[in-house]
């Protein structure tokens, strides 16, 4: 008889209030939820991490924020700065530079938000808004990822820059 390998969707380290933490999460669809086979296999799953004392949730998709996945997709191709090698880490300082003077900007759209660092430091359209998206990607900027990132809206947005991680120091 060959044993059945069982595996958790997403193991997530969260840190809270200084507290590390560690959650297991499932992902199935609502569906798959009716059936009797995928149950029996779910306890046994929540068993394992009840004996490790780790929160075991099952996600479906009617718990997944449509926003949160939009913005995700949206600025996660822009992560690295690979690809884009004409984006120098000075270009982002001075764009970083240009985000702050106009964080308190809730009136322009994004777009032209970004249109105009571009026009006024010089560089190619679009530039602005991919370090804006690299710094959302990031968490450099902050912004409420569950409102859709829609650049002809404006956008609130915080600069941390002391969330910067040490490899991402060059833009301090």
């Amino acid at each position: 008889r060959t044993p059945n390998v069982m595996t958790t969707d997403f193991l997530i380290t969260i840190e809270i209030d200084g507290v590390t933490s560690v959650r297991a999460r499932t992902v199935k669809q609502s569906q798959e939820l009716k059936n009797p086979r995928t149950l029996a296999k779910f306890e046994i799953e929540r068993q394992y991490w009840v004996r490790r004392g780790i929160d075991w949730k099952i996600i479906t998709e009617k718990q997944i924020d449509e926003a949160l996945v939009f913005n995700t997709e949206y600025v996660h191709n822009c992560r690295t700065l690979d690809g884009f090698a004409y984006v120098t880490p000075e270009m982002v300082k001075q764009i970083i530079v240009m985000l702050k003077a106009n964080d308190s900007d809730r009136v322009s759209s994004l777009a032209a938000l970004t249109a105009s660092i571009d026009f006024e430091l010089g560089f190619a359209g679009g530039t602005s808004l991919f370090v804006f998206k690299h710094l959302v990607a990031n968490r450099i900027i902050k912004v409420d990822m569950t409102i859709p990132i829609r650049t002809g809206k404006p956008i609130g947005y915080e600069i941390a820059l002391t969330t910067l991680k040490t490899e991402d120091a060059r833009y301090a």
